[in-house]
């Protein structure tokens, strides 16, 4: 087994938050937030690489991490979230959030780890299920026999009052801080859509909104190219970091108590590459094209020449 797949074992590890080790249920407790519930690190939480936050900073929410392989089932990791037009599900391009889900690694020490993972999924969805609710959503998809486990980004953010987007902010102090260390492309003039509809879209919230790119490394560090977000994690193991929050919606007035649903939301906080996705094709043969064609001459006898 590569002494770096054990390294990356023994940092998480000792994080105190991974989803492979039984131990992560001593660390994190659900903490009511606003409107939803927020998986929080425990006041008294101590990791070898955990910095506590001041009193006055509130609850910190826990980081969980996985090692897993980006499935390519239900694959919508894209720099447009695959999205095809305004709908009641996302009403403008700005709701795009894409996800991705996530199965077993074909690479040890994980693929024993995530028969853990997937007990802890469960237990921090039970302990958060409300009292009388039988449905969950959200978070494993219910239509699958093997076990997985969604995760989402929030794509784009609303400008701040007096928050200039890009291609109108200048020498901007604060602007700068966010922009200057990353490339064109990462910028919302230039952020690459695939359809027309995800382009209109983005044309119509370029002055109101700001992205931030989908926060994935590939195994040099680099930040992933958002046109390349396909190839470079659909299929693709990786290290994955993610918070978790838990909504409870009441049942329908002409609906029994019990059809109340929980939903549970994975979010991205960072993604890296561990090993690349295996494509397999086949060796393709070399096209060429004649500027003249016998028509006396089979076409199939013509490829073989």
């Amino acid at each position: 087994m590569p002494a770096r797949l054990l390294q990356i074992r023994e940092r998480l590890l000792g994080s105190g938050l991974y989803i492979g080790d039984h131990m992560v249920r001593e660390n994190v407790q659900w903490s009511r937030i606003g409107k939803a519930n927020r998986l929080i690190v425990k006041p008294n939480f101590d990791a070898l690489d955990h910095a506590s936050p001041s009193p006055e900073s509130g609850p910190e929410m826990a980081v969980l991490s996985s090692v897993v392989q980006i499935s390519s089932s239900d694959y919508y990791l894209t720099a447009d979230g695959g999205y095809r037009g305004a709908s009641s599900f996302l009403p403008e391009f700005a709701s795009v959030k894409p996800s991705c889900t996530n199965e077993w690694p074909d690479i040890e020490p994980f693929k024993t780890d995530f028969n853990v993972v997937k007990d802890n999924i469960k237990w921090l969805q039970d302990v958060a299920t409300t009292d009388g609710f039988v449905l969950k959503r959200g978070l494993v998809p219910p239509y699958t026999d093997n076990f997985r486990f969604k995760v989402r980004h929030v794509l784009f953010e609303p400008l701040q009052c007096g928050e200039a987007s890009t291609d109108d902010a200048e020498d901007g102090e604060e602007n700068s801080d966010k922009v200057d260390d990353l490339d064109g492309i990462f910028l919302i003039e230039n952020w690459p859509t695939f359809n027309d509809a995800a382009k209109g879209g983005l044309e119509n919230i370029k002055k109101t909104h700001r992205v931030v790119p989908i926060p994935a490394y590939d195994m040099k560090g680099n930040l992933i190219d958002p046109r390349q977000y396909c190839r470079a994690l659909e299929g693709a193991t990786v290290e994955l970091h993610f918070t978790l929050t838990h909504w409870s919606f009441p049942a329908k007035a002409d609906q029994p108590a019990s059809m109340g649903v929980d939903t549970y939301t994975g979010d991205i906080v960072m993604i890296r590459v561990i090993s690349p996705p295996i494509y397999t094709p086949g060796t393709p043969s070399k096209h060429t094209v004649s500027r003249f064609f016998d028509p006396n001459q089979s076409p199939t006898k013509k490829g073989r020449r």
